[in-house]
């Protein structure tokens, strides 16, 4: 039968997490001291930055400021993976998300015991706001069917996509906006506002 939609759903959207776990995953909702989570991350080759994107008090900081840090993560990354560089790109850590759900449980654990800053990073990547993806490559070109083979299944090297995470936008290469989301927070229907109301306030 039809089953009410009601608002709970959003308050699980941003800061979210599917945790591998044997045999059952755990849905991760940060809790964060202020009202929000100040930070995304932001995915660019195999590498990850953590970005600001709220002050001390909680306010969205300027399109300036936000244009200015994804500039310093696009000249930043390193040449060695660049689309330019003869080096072969590392492989992304957000391959191990494409794991069948017991190995990657299994390899996150080690990953998380092996070093303090390893279980930190995780956390980060796990509480951020949502992930934020600037791919290297490949260009879609306006192939609507490249666009959704990027969007759904991403790139190892050059357009990484950690698939647990509750809310992802993408960029590809070559400009077009894209987006992903995880299913065990919430339904389609709570996504499909915000980048309707953000395309229509660029217009």
């Amino acid at each position: 039968g039809v089953i009410p939609v009601d608002m709970n759903q959003y308050a699980r959207m941003f800061s979210s997490t599917r945790l591998p776990r044997r045999g059952r995953d755990e849905l991760h909702k940060a809790v964060a001291a202020a009202p929000m989570v100040p930070y995304i991350a932001v995915l660019r080759g195999s590498d990850f930055w953590k970005m600001p994107v709220l002050d001390a008090a909680g306010v969205p900081l300027s399109v300036l400021a936000l244009e200015e840090s994804l500039e310093r993560v696009c000249s930043d990354t390193p040449s060695s993976h660049s689309s330019t560089s003869s080096a072969a790109p590392a492989p992304s850590l957000a391959a191990l998300t494409t794991m069948d759900r017991d190995s990657w449980a299994d390899t996150r654990a080690l990953l998380a015991a092996h070093h303090p800053i390893n279980a930190a990073s995780l956390a980060i990547l796990d509480d951020a706001l949502f992930h934020c993806c600037l791919d290297l490559g490949p260009p879609v070109d306006h192939d609507n069917d490249a666009a959704v083979r990027l969007a759904l299944c991403g790139h190892p090297t050059n357009a990484p996509r950690w698939f647990d995470k509750g809310i992802t936008v993408m960029v590809s290469a070559d400009g077009l906006p894209m987006g992903q989301f995880e299913h065990s927070w919430g339904d389609g229907m709570c996504v499909r506002p915000p980048p309707a109301i953000a395309c229509a306030r660029a217009h």
